[in-house]
């Protein structure tokens, strides 16, 4: 999901510091990733695909992964290009159908994936006037499979292989609060609580939103009302391109982790109750804080702290 805005996420646990656990249960490294930023700062990393250098856009709130066209010939693809019709994605702002998929090997620091359906979309990703600024999108198919280290403040992502033992905390020193992982069973989208106001609503981590947002729907059911809404309205970006207005609303209370904020102002969209989620965490809030997500034992791990170059 490809958003312009701004968000709230909730998890009332007491901040603890908690010291490196590699010598209780080792993390080992499958790839370690350096990012860089397009457009209005979507998150980049270099993969290859058939020995083919390209650059993908991580997308922690898609759950397919994409390639496209011009990628696509790019390499030749031939024969497992499939042609095959009638799949469609649906986002914030709308829904695009995909006509193809391609099976594709593709691999990043130690790691492989081979045999994976990459479906074939221009629509999915960030682009400038109709054309993607990059080759494709890393969505949550592939992913999933890693605990993942969002080390955003260094411009690094880091993608562990899930350990053998039953970790139960994250392999970075520092100060974080812990938060449960709620999936859901149909789509696997993954959400974690978070508050706005005395509300809890359920919000997912979105690397591919540069900003994050609270969806209406969800604050008309939890009975939230602003304090204040500005007049400025402000366009969306989601899958398909399509724009939707939004407006920036303020509240009194945004609480994420183990931290709360006053008075702020966060960007609240049309709802799309299909999403399974109430917000997304963008990366706005993810370019000052680490967040580890620990796939293997559900629980994600947002850190309060951010020092450059640890």
């Amino acid at each position: 999901m490809k958003n312009r805005l701004w968000l709230a996420l909730f998890a009332a646990l007491v901040l603890l510091p908690r010291p490196s656990q590699a010598g209780t249960c080792p993390f080992r490294i499958a790839a370690d990733l350096p990012v860089s930023y397009v457009g209005h700062h979507s998150l980049v990393v270099t993969v290859t695909i058939n020995g083919i250098p390209l650059r993908m856009q991580v997308d922690t709130g898609s759950y397919s992964s994409f390639l496209s066209t011009e990628a696509y010939d790019k390499m030749g693809a031939g024969d497992a290009y499939d042609n095959l019709r009638g799949y469609y994605a649906q986002g914030v702002a709308g829904t695009m159908q995909m006509n193809s998929l391609v099976m594709r090997d593709l691999a990043f620091g130690s790691v492989t994936v081979r045999d994976k359906i990459l479906f074939i979309s221009d629509s999915a990703m960030i682009s400038h006037d109709g054309k993607p600024l990059v080759d494709g999108l890393l969505g949550e198919d592939i992913l999933q499979q890693f605990d993942i280290g969002l080390d955003l403040p260094n411009n690094h992502i880091i993608l562990y292989d899930p350990p053998d033992c039953a970790a139960t905390e994250p392999p970075w020193a520092g100060s974080y609060a812990a938060v449960p992982i709620t999936r859901h069973p149909e789509t696997l989208a993954n959400t974690v609580d978070y508050g706005v106001g005395n509300a809890t609503l359920a919000a997912t981590i979105d690397t591919g939103s540069e900003t994050s947002v609270i969806f209406q729907s969800a604050l008309a059911r939890a009975g939230v009302t602003p304090e204040a809404v500005s007049a400025q309205k402000i366009g969306m970006e989601g899958v398909g391109n399509n724009v939707e207005a939004t407006t920036p609303e303020k509240f009194s209370s945004i609480t994420i982790g183990g931290e709360s904020f006053g008075d702020m102002w966060v960007v609240v969209a049309p709802g799309q109750t299909s999403l399974y989620t109430d917000a997304l965490i963008g990366e706005d809030y993810l370019a000052t804080h680490r967040v580890f997500i620990a796939n293997s034992s559900n629980t994600v791990f947002f850190y309060t702290l951010a020092p450059a170059g640890n």
